[in-house]
């Protein structure tokens, strides 16, 4: 191995998996932001730094989750990890569905493959990814590639990507409410089979949301039919005060909402202003007596990016 590159950093999006039909497949980045960098260490750094709006809960010793994914990535290429000294700020919220441990996993990764120039193929890096992230690929080849992008995992360590541009003409708005969901809690009540009926319910929509947002100007035709879901907005409704409620929304430019990943966050597509949406999500737990915070939030178009640490 050549000799390291440090100082590092890296700019990671966050991202809401699943659009509803897409479960474990379909993610957007989103311009929730984790930076993190790597030191060598030494000068009274600590091992690991922490700033930003959401911190509480990351840890600040060998088991954070960036550190891991750093050594895991030089393991994969065959090298021993050197010793580092961590800094981040994270911007992403943490167990709301927003790619927090996702964008984790990323950053970890490519800065190892920045630092120790090992040549992992953006292929391998979704791959390694997903694996810590316990075999989901969705959220992370979001934050790794930016835009709208389709996972397919391979049976030979790889994750076969397609990134899409997200329609100019379509609007995101964020519902983010003030408690968490662990996505182990929320993987939990789902079944271990599936009707026939769903599984081709789900594939139908999966299809048709995938062209309409590549479609472009014709996009907003088709996505209130598109968003709709059998696999696992039903059973975890019951986990997301709100998810009923919001699935049932109606508001002008509004195209349908969709839990984001494991939730309990929500998203909904708009097409024209996103005040109407803002307000009537802003109802929605206003009646329920929960607060969160309801924005626009824009699609991240840029991915995983290594930046300079001057």
């Amino acid at each position: 191995m050549s000799e390291l590159i440090l100082p590092a950093r890296v700019r990671v999006p966050g991202s809401s998996a699943n659009l509803g039909p897409g479960f474990d497949v379909l993610a957007v980045a989103l311009e929730l932001w984790l930076e993190a960098a790597v030191f060598s260490p030494g000068g009274g750094r600590p091992r690991v730094r922490l700033s930003g709006p959401h911190t509480e809960g990351i840890a600040t010793d060998d088991s954070n989750l960036i550190l891991k994914s750093f050594r895991r990535g030089f393991q994969a290429a065959g090298w021993p990890a050197p010793p580092v000294c961590l800094e981040l700020e994270n911007h992403i919220p943490l167990a709301r569905g927003l790619g927090s441990s996702g964008a984790a996993a990323v950053a970890g990764l490519v800065l190892a493959n920045h630092c120790g120039r090992l040549g992992l193929a953006t292929e391998r890096l979704a791959w390694l990814a997903a694996e810590i992230e316990d075999g989901h690929p969705d959220n992370v080849t979001a934050s790794l590639c930016g835009g709208l992008t389709v996972a397919c995992a391979l049976g030979d360590g790889r994750v076969e990507t397609l990134r899409l541009k997200w329609p100019e003409q379509i609007s995101l708005v964020v519902a983010i409410p003030e408690f968490r969901l662990e996505t182990s809690k929320a993987r939990a009540v789902l079944p271990a089979s599936y009707a026939r009926s769903d599984a081709v319910f789900n594939l139908q929509r999966v299809a048709l949301l995938v062209g309409a947002l590549a479609s472009g100007p014709a996009a907003a035709l088709r996505l209130p039919t598109a968003l709709h879901d059998r696999l696992h907005q039903p059973y975890r409704a019951p986990l997301v005060p709100g998810l009923r409620e919001a699935l049932e929304l109606r508001a002008p430019g509004l195209l349908g909402v969709v839990l984001s990943g494991a939730g309990p966050s929500l998203l909904a597509l708009v097409e024209g202003s996103p005040q109407p949406t803002v307000q009537a999500l802003e109802g929605v737990y206003r009646r329920l007596g929960i607060a969160a915070e309801v924005r626009p939030l824009a699609v991240a178009a840029a991915g995983a990016t290594v930046m300079s640490d001057e």
